[in-house]
């Protein structure tokens, strides 16, 4: 599931943000164990559909990741893609009717992946950090 460099080091700053948002929950936020509880759910789910999204992805454009011993076929990759979309919204639903707090650290945690994808990209764009991801080498 984890076998790429990318994957990895996404995971790995996701680690990272995690714990600073943790902590900045802990701090500032008034209900802290619930948004605490939503924002780990979220991103424990945000990491899973990253993987499984990458995998789909690898599979439609044929590309094998190293270390990998297999590869999904085109249709399994599909369900996989729409189950991936389709499954967050009752997630979502069931999260707003346990608590709003529950429901703004879910948030927080699915939308952590993308926040970390952009961050890494504008870094590279200006060349502050160099990890070479958009290059075949």
């Amino acid at each position: 599931m984890f076998y790429s460099k990318i994957e990895q080091f996404i995971l790995k700053r996701l680690l990272i943000c995690f714990i600073l948002l943790s902590i900045i929950d802990m701090v500032f936020i008034e209900n802290r164990w619930l948004t605490l509880i939503g924002l780990f759910t979220g991103t424990a789910m945000s990491a899973l559909k990253f993987c499984s999204n990458a995998a789909v992805y690898a599979s439609f454009f044929g590309i094998t990741a190293e270390g990998s011993r297999y590869r999904l076929g085109q249709r399994p990759a599909r369900v996989i893609f729409f189950l991936n979309q389709i499954i967050l919204l009752p997630f979502l639903l069931l999260a707003y009717y346990i608590s709003q707090w529950v429901f703004w650290g879910f948030v927080a945690g699915i939308l952590t992946i993308p926040l970390l994808i952009m961050l890494n990209s504008i870094t590279e764009a200006f060349g502050i950090t160099r990890n070479y991801f958009g290059e075949r080498v």
